[in-house]
């Protein structure tokens, strides 16, 4: 989702599911898996550095990515597909309660972001306040040691 919120053009979508195509990645380019492997094999895939595989669970992709090795292809696959990319980042993040550390606060703040991205969210995620990370000093110590 970062490298699409970027503009990467390093990366192509490949989506081989049929149907609705109204929760797809950005960008995606639709094909069967018959036809990618075909697309392949004959190099008539866009020259980019890697292929992103999209199935709605991310099983059936998964088999595809070393079909895509074989031919010299770097690919990997959207884990959980798109019903992950649907919960991930189409749904609004749950803001982080109680003690929150700073990367718990950025990682929220970067999840929302991407979220009003995909969505459209007009209006800001509240932001979320980072405790205070605190140091205690260590005790000095009394006598002892080399002299």
């Amino acid at each position: 989702a970062q490298l699409l919120v970027e503009g990467s053009q390093e990366i192509a979508i490949i989506d081989i599911r049929k149907g609705s195509k109204d929760d797809a990645v950005p960008g995606s380019i639709f094909m069967s898996a018959g036809e990618l492997t075909e697309r392949a094999s004959a190099h008539e895939l866009p020259h980019v550095d890697a292929y992103v595989l999209v199935c709605e669970k991310g099983e059936r992709v998964r088999l595809l990515a070393p079909e895509l090795a074989a031919h010299g292809l770097y690919a990997t696959w959207l884990e959980g597909g798109t019903r992950a990319w649907k919960r991930v980042i189409l749904s609004p993040p749950r803001a982080p309660e109680g003690g929150v550390t700073p990367a718990q606060a950025a990682l929220y703040e970067e999840r929302a972001s991407i979220h009003a991205y995909f969505t459209d969210a007009g209006t800001a995620p509240p932001r979320v306040k980072a405790s205070p990370v605190l140091k205690v000093a260590p005790k000095k110590r009394k006598g002892g040691g080399c002299s």
